[in-house]
């Protein structure tokens, strides 16, 4: 299959972007996807998360913002399925490059009138590109007043994704380096994320395999890629994983959308 660039982004923080990324990484994992997560947010929750992990998979690549182009095309030479991009609360030039290399912009949203005052200018930065953009609303509570005029609200701008509602599993699955899918794999959340996932492939022509089960593929050690630029061989474009050392010996490095 041809590799497949997801962009997380939204102007306002705290509506999670960077759950979304560690939950969608994991869970194609587990299914025997080679997935590449990349954290360009100053924050770094997204790095932080992966270095407290365990599991071998999902990889994150390390990489300065201005190589990141160059490497999404070495990453796709190099047998990588999907890659997750986490973003800096910001509408930028620099948001908008990013934007440019994704074959589909996830849009999350909670579900507050201050929250979907604050997509329209995400919305906007999107439409200029031209690229295909979903919407999730995250962290929403059930069977409220505000949840259906959420939706109503979202719907305006494009299509929405199903919704994730607020549970309090999720947010904590990730204080560890896991995610609900590892902690409560038959939770009402964990169903919640893979129909997520499954939508949010679809969207890219590609459906998930029936398996949720399935264990990550074992691929030799946890290791944070470097910039792949360095390590490919100009004789035969081979694709080389910088090496991590022992957990926590070696930080994966995230950098600032400029």
């Amino acid at each position: 299959m041809a590799m497949k660039v997801f962009v997380i982004t939204s102007q306002k923080g705290g509506v999670g972007k960077t759950t979304i990324c560690g939950h969608m990484g994991v869970l194609l994992s587990r299914l025997g996807f080679r997935v590449v997560l990349v954290d360009t947010d100053p924050h770094a929750g997204l790095t932080d998360w992966w270095n407290d992990r365990e599991a071998e998979e999902p990889q994150l690549l390390s990489v300065a913002f201005d190589a990141l182009a160059n490497s999404l095309e070495l990453l796709k030479n190099s047998g990588v399925d999907f890659v997750i991009i986490d973003t800096p609360p910001q509408v930028s030039d620099g948001i908008k490059d990013l934007v440019m290399l994704a074959d589909l912009v996830v849009i999350p949203s909670k579900a507050s009138r201050h929250d979907l005052r604050a997509v329209r200018r995400t919305v906007d930065l999107v439409e200029d590109t031209g690229k295909k953009m979903v919407f999730v609303l995250n962290e929403v509570r059930p069977k409220t007043r505000i949840e259906g005029e959420a939706i109503l609200a979202i719907a305006q701008h494009g299509k929405l994704a199903p919704i994730i509602h607020y549970r309090q599993d999720i947010v904590t699955s990730m204080i560890d380096g896991r995610t609900i899918q590892e902690i409560a794999p038959r939770s009402p959340g964990t169903a919640e994320i893979t129909s997520l996932v499954e939508y949010l492939v679809k969207q890219v022509g590609t459906r998930l395999p029936n398996h949720s089960g399935k264990e990550a593929v074992k691929r030799g050690g946890k290791q944070a890629i470097t910039d792949p630029s360095t390590q490919v061989t100009a004789h035969s474009g081979t694709y080389l994983p910088a090496p991590r050392g022992k957990k926590g010996s070696t930080k994966g490095t995230a950098s600032s959308v400029k």
